[in-house]
């Protein structure tokens, strides 16, 4: 799973701790050769740099465990309120569309993981619990399901199913709970494949609306 979504979802997790530099990632991105575009993305650098020690720390630092630690999470996630609320919702350019996107999918997500629903999400190891449904359903690392898109959608629903059914039972996880971890899933999974067609350079273009999620 991609290391960038610790930043924006705070829920595919890096395996190791190494020196991150969100301001040189930035700088890196490839952006249209238009007037309005190279804006956007100066806009999107100077909207990250006051955060950008935060940032550079959190994810040099992060590890698998801390996905149990709430206050660690919580701090990580005002994050990704801070720069969406900076960059506003009237951009077009495909990066910082992106970003918004993968930043208002980490707050409609983090929120739902790190409210009531936490106490469910610790007590059954919902990491571990996600991670091997995550094996069984992509079928060994060359078949990863957000990749393809033919399988995309039944994929998706196989492992929301397969999470789902090892939550039941667990005292701590009411039904109300596991709705709210399977609401977080299902948005981070659609996020997954957001990334996947946008390193792909065929971005969507997509605003996020949690109101797809409602039904659940």
């Amino acid at each position: 799973m991609s290391r960038h979504l610790i930043l924006p979802l705070l829920l595919v997790l890096a395996g190791s701790a190494e020196v991150f530099d969100i301001m040189t990632d930035i700088q890196d991105l490839r952006v249209p050769d238009s007037t309005a575009c190279i804006q956007e993305h100066q806009r999107l650098a100077e909207c990250v740099k006051p955060h950008a020690t935060l940032i550079n720390y959190v994810m040099s630092t992060f590890k698998e465990t801390d996905v149990y630690n709430i206050g660690f999470m919580r701090k990580a996630l005002q994050i990704s309120k801070n720069v969406p609320e900076c960059l506003g919702q009237e951009i077009q350019c495909p990066v910082p569309k992106f970003v918004v996107f993968s930043l208002d999918t980490a707050i409609y997500a983090g929120e739902k993981l790190y409210g009531d629903a936490f106490h469910c999400f610790i007590n059954a190891q919902g990491l571990e619990i996600t991670e091997n449904c995550v094996k069984s359903v992509s079928r060994g690392p060359s078949s990863i399901f957000w990749l393809d898109t033919s399988k995309f959608q039944t994929s998706k629903n196989e492992l929301i199913e397969c999470v789902a059914k090892k939550l039941y039972g667990v005292p701590s996880c009411s039904i109300g709970r596991i709705v709210s971890l399977y609401q977080a899933g299902s948005a981070g999974i659609d996020w997954m494949f957001e990334a996947s067609q946008f390193d792909a350079g065929e971005p969507t273009g997509s605003v996020f609306s949690g109101d797809k999620y409602c039904d659940y």
